[in-house]
């Protein structure tokens, strides 16, 4: 613009000044709608909002404008409510590294989707604005969605924990079998003279027994642990999955 013919140079530099002292840190204010401040990418989104009522020769009327700005807000507070529905809920997921019982997710969903309703019916003007119900019925739509992704692949990781829960369980069913077999065997051998049953021999498979149940122990200890670091590991995925699901 500055460099066009016909614009003189005097023109030039008090437009350069103007321009200056506009976009200077010290003029510069909080842009707000309805006295809500907006931050740089809301203003954005105001911007591409309003611009489209400016493209023709008219000038748009302000009650058109006044819609347009309703539902502006009624937008942008339910990205707000849903944004920090699916923060909370990748919080609880991830919040001790354990897996919670199904139970207490959906009780702990219920109670952030009741949170982030709240949240969106508090937002500017939305208790007079027309376009509240429809961005509500949006809000809960995207919820429930979300949470279909979350339940869908928390069923898939606690499935795989209780196999491996029941394997842990199987395991020590069978080391306590074998050490009751082991302390039956040795009673059992008290009850016979020593030349029908050497205590050597009797001795040394006891002592194999034993030696079996505590492997089994062991062994069921060892799937214990390593079905808590997959639970961990898998609850700590799922936030990261919702993540992936929702880009």
């Amino acid at each position: 613009f500055c460099f066009r013919a016909g614009i003189s140079p005097s023109f030039k530099k008090h437009l350069k000044d103007f321009v200056r002292g506009v976009l200077s840190p010290s003029k510069l204010v909080v842009k707000t709608v309805y006295g809500k401040p907006l931050t740089a990418s809301e203003l954005c989104k105001f911007v591409e909002k309003m611009t489209p009522m400016f493209s023709s020769k008219e000038l748009p009327k302000p009650a058109l404008m006044a819609v347009k700005t309703d539902e502006y807000l009624a937008e942008i507070t339910r990205e707000k409510a849903l944004m920090e529905y699916r923060y909370s809920l990748g919080q609880v997921l991830q919040s001790d590294g354990k897996l919670i019982s199904p139970e207490e997710l959906k009780q702990k969903e219920e109670n952030m989707r009741n949170k982030a309703l709240k949240l969106f019916d508090d937002g500017a003007r939305l208790k007079l604005n027309e376009c509240k119900q429809k961005e509500r019925e949006s809000l809960m739509k995207e919820m429930k969605k979300i949470f279909s992704v979350v339940w869908k692949s928390y069923e898939e990781v606690r499935k795989k924990y209780e196999e491996s829960k029941k394997l842990q369980d199987d395991l020590m069913i069978a080391a306590s079998s074998l050490k009751a077999i082991a302390h039956a065997g040795m009673l059992a051998v008290a009850c016979f003279p020593m030349a029908a049953i050497p205590m050597a021999i009797a001795a040394t498979t006891s002592f194999c027994v034993d030696i079996a149940a505590t492997g089994t122990a062991v062994a069921a200890a060892i799937t214990s642990q390593l079905n808590e670091k997959d639970s961990a590991d898998a609850a700590r995925k799922l936030p990261t999955y919702l993540e992936k699901k929702q880009s």
